[in-house]
């Protein structure tokens, strides 16, 4: 809350209305030329007062958010979710298929209360979500029919006493994991592993205590009138879980007091691998530990120690089961939260740290920023959506961002050498960019839709003055062009959009070209189906396929459709 004092601090009155501005304030500016113009910061965005807090204008076109994870689902548009510091767990769409874009509006807000943390659906069904809050508790809810249940394992906490007076001890930050082989699984970190296969009706624990259990870390925190205990203290706790999706019995678990434990049985025996890691630090916070998608037995550790005034990055790899790691973490900047193997090509690796994303070309010998204009901004999680193929992360400061299309980052190593090389496209989706809404102003934040059409990337090695630009055809199943345009042609990846239009042969004739004439307005959408996309620049002439799917949610059959497009 905000208070005033009017007689020099001699007594306190509140300021304003506590819901008009959110609250766990932190910074808080008063115009020294008019002390009725304050600026106010919280955990709930940026506010303005002009009349000394009485009331208070929130500033809803800057995006401000303390993401932890971030979770994705299979629906068209899919959505992005996850949990924010003191602002509850939020979900929706990554992109509105309108003219506008995502607005406010558009997010649910899937728990009234918390701190939030993870945020995963069921990929069979979007409408399944697994979440959890800052107490260390988890709940599944389906959004269809809006049932919401509590499956904290028992006994629920905490109790207000000590974590060594608690049966099972849980992070602030608890994880939850899904099986990338069994969406079925559930599993969920305390000091112990708990799992479930049914939706959290039952747990069972599939694991001892994987803390170090030290008493000297779990007593009483705080005090003397008033004690700590609500969990954000707690220690000797686990923070990260993975299963391999190569081999569904080695599950990996980090915890915050320096051990790092693997089983290879799904969790019948564990061994704590935690020597074997050269230059790791003592009580060392296990941020991450992410599984190769290829290989069993590699996985990549990220250690957090800015909490001990230890700020260097920590990424660690290992291939052989964690019995010897390698470092990673040079040509990274900031302490690390996680490091992750693409989905599609193994040696493209993920981190984000205190200060950004960066990639690595090479399974991390070298690593490069992949800010692309971002601030240095703390990137806590990272997911690549398994069907889009888009990067999504969740930044500690503005929410989350998505890489449209990351197939050029997966194929970037192959083709650097090369003077030019046409990326395969990913299927478009043809649908009706409506307007959904009217006009939003200038003081309502939007998120911006993918461009709408077909995303062509391709890769210029060493452009000429020449030729500036590259010819882009569109070919369909017949063997003709329905549509040409240019493209710049820089030296690196470039990227046009093609808008799933046929051009118009009519108009003024393009000089020296006596076949084709430049088009004066957008021709008739194509039909769903296969195409080729034909770029050609200097002497070089590439093609890849191109599928164009109908929006998911028109029922239309193909003769209505072909009867429209004639």
């Amino acid at each position: 809350e905000l208070w005033v004092s009017h007689d020099g601090g001699r007594n306190f009155s509140r300021l304003g209305d506590y819901w008009g501005r959110f609250g766990d304030n932190h910074a808080l500016w008063i115009d020294p030329k008019n002390p009725f113009r304050l600026l106010l910061g919280n955990d709930g965005g940026f506010f303005i007062s002009n009349d000394r807090g009485q009331t208070w204008r929130f500033v809803n076109n800057m995006p401000f958010a303390q993401a932890y994870h971030v979770g994705v689902d299979m629906a068209e548009p899919y959505h992005v979710m996850g949990g924010f510091q003191d602002h509850e767990i939020w979900w929706g769409p990554n992109e509105k298929w309108n003219e506008i874009g995502v607005t406010q509006g558009d997010w649910v807000r899937l728990r009234d209360m918390a701190d939030g943390m993870y945020a995963l659906a069921d990929p069979r069904d979007p409408n399944i979500i697994y979440y959890n809050g800052h107490f260390g508790d988890i709940t599944r809810v389906d959004l269809k029919t809006g049932e919401e249940r509590f499956i904290q394992p028992y006994p629920v906490g905490p109790t207000g006493c000590s974590a060594a007076l608690e049966l099972f001890r849980f992070n602030w930050n608890s994880p939850i994991h899904m099986s990338p082989t069994n969406p079925d699984v559930i599993y969920y970190g305390g000091n112990v592993i708990f799992k479930t296969t049914d939706g959290g009706e039952t747990w069972s624990i599939i694991s001892p205590d994987l803390t170090t259990a030290d008493p000297e870390k779990m007593k009483l925190s705080g005090g003397p009138i008033t004690l700590d205990n609500t969990r954000a203290e707690f220690h000797c706790t686990i923070l990260t879980i993975a299963e391999s999706p190569v081999d569904s019995q080695v599950i990996w678990a980090g915890t915050d007091d320096g051990n790092l434990q693997l089983t290879r049985d799904g969790g019948k025996t564990w061994t704590n691998v935690s020597k074997n890691i050269p230059g790791l630090p003592s009580n060392a916070w296990m941020a991450s530990i992410k599984t190769s998608w290829k290989e069993a037995g590699t996985a990549y550790l990220a250690v957090d120690q800015h909490r001990l005034d230890d700020f260097q990055p920590y990424a660690f790899v290992t291939t052989d089961y964690g019995q010897t790691w390698k470092n990673i973490s040079s040509g990274l900047r900031g302490y690390v939260h996680v490091v992750a193997e693409d989905p599609r090509s193994p040696n493209l690796l993920f981190a984000g740290t205190e200060l950004g994303i960066f990639v690595s070309f090479d399974r991390g010998q070298s690593w490069s920023d992949l800010r692309l204009g971002l601030p240095p901004l703390a990137v806590r999680d990272l997911v690549v959506h398994p069907r889009d193929n888009d990067l999504v992360i969740a930044t500690h400061a503005r929410g989350f961002y998505i890489l449209d299309d990351i197939t050029l980052l997966q194929e970037l190593a192959n083709v650097y050498e090369k003077d030019f090389f046409l990326f395969l496209p990913l299927p478009a989706i043809r649908y009706t960019p409506v307007s959904d809404t009217s006009t939003v102003g200038d003081h309502v934040f939007v998120g911006k839709n993918q461009p709408y059409g077909a995303l062509i990337s391709y890769w210029v090695g060493k452009p000429e003055c020449s030729e500036k630009k590259v010819t882009v055809e569109v070919i369909n199943s017949k063997g003709e062009v329905i549509a040409r345009f240019l493209g710049p042609a820089q030296a690196g990846i470039n990227r046009v959009v093609w808008n799933l239009r046929e051009d118009i042969m009519r108009g003024e004739r393009v000089a020296g070209d006596e076949k084709w004439y430049q088009p004066l307005r957008h021709g008739p959408r194509v039909l769903p189906g296969k195409y080729w996309v034909r770029l050609t620049y200097k002497g070089y002439s590439q093609k890849q396929s191109l599928v164009v799917r109908l929006d998911p949610r028109i029922k239309a059959k193909g003769d209505d459709l072909e009867i429209y497009y004639d």
